[in-house]
Formats: structure tokens, C-alpha cells, sequence
């Protein structure tokens, strides 16, 4: 640092010379005109400077407007590195990770998926690589055992670096209601059949009583 220090203080000394030595040659009406240039670009400069100091400003309340609403979104949100670490959770995937933020932020985001489970979140983000485009699978997360519904999407944070978005969304009660159905059709199912077998066996049994009928007539008659 001290280095680059010594080398433009050799540079402004250098040039202050040249500039001593083209002062000395220019009329008083031309100083003045180059006073004037140089103020202009002074006030040009600190115009520039405000300008970006009001942009930096700008950047920062959008920014926090973006962690405010991402923080407080109804949804879950997870953002990860491409390699899966978890940067950022909302409190909505907090609340349903049922896992304090101190446990999930720096944590692989398989570390919350239950064991069971693994090979789908990694054939998720393998078709993520391939498509490019959002991705969704059904899976249930580790501590609370619950089902969630994951998308992924590639995404771009205000900081510019390149992450994974993961909207994690409960359907634990969409999974149980689907299981109930199944279990209803399942009974009807077993009650048609039933109700078939009712059916075929009266049959049998009516077409048992017409012969029983003929034969008891039959035999009547060979008694008389």
C-alpha cells in the first residue's frame, strides 16, 4: 500500500512541474479561463458523486425491502449455494423445518431431508442441472417428518452471485386427505366385490333350488 502511496506522489510532483512550467506560459486571460474549466469540473464531479451516493442509497433500501419481504413471504423460501449449502431461510421454512435459523444457515440441505427421502431431492436438483427451468417433487422433511412440496428455480440474489431457490410449501394435509380417498375407494372396491359375490352366490343358490326342486318331484313321483 505505502508502494503505490510513494508511486503517485512521484506522479503528481512530475506532473505538478509540467503544469508549473505551462502556467508560466499562459496569458492571465487564459488562467482565468482554466480556473474556471476546472471549477466547472469540480462541481461536475461532486454532482457525479451525488448521484451515485443516492444510486448506493437506493440499492440498499431495495435490498432490504427484498430481505423484508422475502423474510416475512407466507411461504417457505430457502436459498442455497449451487453446491446446496443453505445461505438463507425465511421463518415460514424455519417454522416448518421446525429447525432454529442457528440450524439450518451453513448446513447442507440434505442434512434436513429424512433419510428415506435422499434420492429425491437429489434426482430434483440433478433435473434442475439439466432443464435450466423450474423443477418440483413431493418429500418429507427430517425433524417433523411432515410432507412438503419443494420447486427449485436457479436465481440470481442482490448481491449477484448465482443460487438455488427452493419454495418449500406443506401439503402434509393435501398427502393425508389423497391417503383417505385411496382408503375409501379401497373399502368400496372390497364392497363391490362383495356385493358380486352376494350376487353370484344367490345366483347359484336359486339355480341349486330350481334342480332340488326337480329332483324332490322326481322322487315323489318314483315313491307313488
Amino acid at each position: 500500500m505505502s508502494s503505490l502511496r510513494h508511486q503517485a506522489e512521484e506522479r503528481v510532483r512530475k506532473e505538478a512541474k509540467g503544469l508549473e512550467k505551462e502556467l508560466d506560459a499562459l496569458s492571465p486571460t487564459a488562467i482565468k479561463q482554466l480556473i474556471h474549466e476546472l471549477r466547472v469540473h469540480q462541481f461536475e464531479l461532486e454532482i457525479q458523486n451525488e448521484e451515485l451516493r443516492t444510486a448506493q442509497l437506493e440499492l440498499e433500501l431495495a435490498r432490504a425491502r427484498y430481505f423484508e419481504l422475502y423474510d416475512r413471504a407466507p411461504v417457505g423460501y430457502l436459498t442455497l449455494t449451487p453446491k446446496g449449502i443453505v445461505l438463507k431461510a425465511n421463518r415460514a421454512a424455519r417454522a416448518l423445518l421446525k429447525n432454529p435459523k442457528s440450524e439450518l444457515l451453513g448446513r447442507p440441505v440434505t442434512d434436513l431431508i429424512l433419510a428415506e427421502d435422499q434420492d429425491i431431492l437429489y434426482l430434483l436438483r440433478q433435473e434442475l442441472k439439466g432443464k435450466g427451468e423450474a423443477v418440483s417433487c413431493e418429500l418429507r422433511v427430517k425433524r417433523s417428518q411432515r410432507w412438503v412440496e419443494i420447486t427449485a428455480t436457479n436465481d440470481i440474489v442482490p448481491e449477484g452471485d448465482a443460487v438455488i431457490l427452493l419454495l418449500v410449501s406443506d401439503i402434509q394435509e393435501r398427502r393425508d386427505q389423497a391417503e383417505e380417498r385411496a382408503q375409501v375407494s379401497q373399502r368400496l372396491f372390497r364392497a363391490q366385490n362383495l356385493e358380486s359375490i352376494v350376487r353370484l352366490a344367490g345366483g347359484v343358490a336359486h339355480e341349486f333350488n330350481n334342480l332340488l326342486t326337480i329332483i324332490l318331484a322326481n322322487a315323489e313321483l318314483a315313491l307313488e
